[in-house]
């Protein structure tokens, strides 16, 4: 049997995952939202042209601070989780995708 150690010690690294994968997460968002600005200012043009397939960063971001992925984050750092959270976090985004990826 674990110790409450060993339990507060392993519930401190999912936590510290978790929070890499949000920050990921965010950090994608932005980069992609700096990127778009960035291609529409180099190439106007582009700009009344149809949109190619492309990533909504505004849904990654309302994806991490949405309450499925709070209680799949709760539920992995609790040690509850039937999965990874980097599995649980690609399931919940599968289910984003149309919103996630706009053009398609």
């Amino acid at each position: 049997m674990r110790s409450a150690q060993e339990n507060t010690s392993a519930e401190e690294t999912r936590r510290d995952v978790a929070e890499a994968l949000t920050t990921l997460l965010n950090r994608a968002a932005d980069a992609v939202q700096a990127e778009q600005t960035e291609v529409a200012r180099k190439f106007p043009a582009m700009t009344s042209q149809p949109r190619p397939v492309d990533v909504n960063p505004e849904a990654i971001r309302d994806f991490t601070q949405s309450e499925a992925y709070r209680q799949a984050v709760e539920a992995y750092v609790r040690g509850r989780a039937e999965q990874h959270i980097i599995v649980t976090a690609l399931r919940l985004l599968q289910g984003l995708l149309p919103r996630l990826l706009r053009g398609i």
